[in-house]
């Protein structure tokens, strides 16, 4: 894999007062986390790109509204970074607090290796 180098998310200065930067997996990570919370349309250059999670959290939650979150997520995210394939999308019961947890597994295209990240949809 190149060297994939940016911007932390979410945006902070580093210890020497430069801006952070995060690289390779962890820079994909950062990508697909800020992809799964950014709502379709927020995005003024690009506005096909993001998922619905947001609003679908403030509905029923009944089995059809998991499956329309998921094949969301799970588009958003491949439509967003063409680097990833999504493996297996899996999304938690809400909390007490309305916040649901999405475990998404990928690969990087041309590898085999699978990964895991988590990310927290909240009220």
């Amino acid at each position: 894999m190149a060297d994939i180098k940016g911007f932390s998310f979410p945006f902070q200065f580093s210890p020497r007062g430069g801006v952070a930067e995060s690289t390779n997996l962890d820079k994909i990570k950062a990508n697909l986390n800020a992809l799964v919370l950014t709502g379709v349309g927020e995005r003024l250059m690009r506005p096909n790109i993001g998922t619905a999670g947001y609003e679908l959290l403030y509905s029923n939650m009944s089995a059809q509204e998991l499956m329309l979150l998921k094949h969301d997520i799970k588009y958003g995210i491949e439509a967003g970074d063409t680097r990833v394939v999504v493996v297996d999308l899996t999304i938690g019961k809400p909390s007490v607090n309305g916040a649901v947890m999405v475990d998404v597994t990928f690969m990087l295209n041309g590898s085999y290796e699978e990964h895991l990240l988590s990310v927290e949809l909240e009220n």
